[in-house]
């Protein structure tokens, strides 16, 4: 599992000292549950600040040796890309509350349809989406 347990445990402790943000979920097969030996770990993270937020797992989330990281855009979340020593790739997808905003973006429900598991919800952030899928 390429240290995936460890990984989530270090993060989960690490987001609750982590003011700015509200809201964090697995997507895609580590929350289907389907995942390989190869497959990358894909996190949302819903924030107030964006930028201070990637700055923070930059700079302040110790988790392993990172070895490569890169930055991409797609539409209104910003997706920092860490690939540790360990072999574990993941992609923090960092995002502001309009995510989660009714009524959901094609993109936002393509992902949670996709597998959807919440890590953290500090201030039920993921109300619409826990809506959403009861419909579908």
């Amino acid at each position: 599992m390429n240290n995936f347990n460890e990984f989530i445990s270090d993060f989960r402790v690490w987001v609750y000292e982590q003011s700015l943000i509200i809201g964090v979920a697995l997507v895609g097969s580590y929350a289907r549950g389907d995942y390989k030996i190869d497959s990358d770990v894909d996190i949302v993270i819903i924030t107030k600040d964006k930028n201070l937020t990637l700055e923070a797992i930059e700079n302040n989330f110790i988790y392993d040796r990172p070895i490569q990281t890169k930055r991409e855009e797609w539409g209104i979340v910003t997706s920092l890309r860490v690939y540790y020593s360990c072999g574990l790739e993941v992609e923090f997808g960092v995002v502001g509350e309009e995510w989660v905003k009714e009524p959901l973006d094609q993109g936002t429900v393509g992902v949670i349809t996709n597998g959807f598991s919440i890590v953290i919800d500090k201030e039920n952030v993921f109300e619409s989406i826990n809506k959403k899928l009861t419909d579908i």
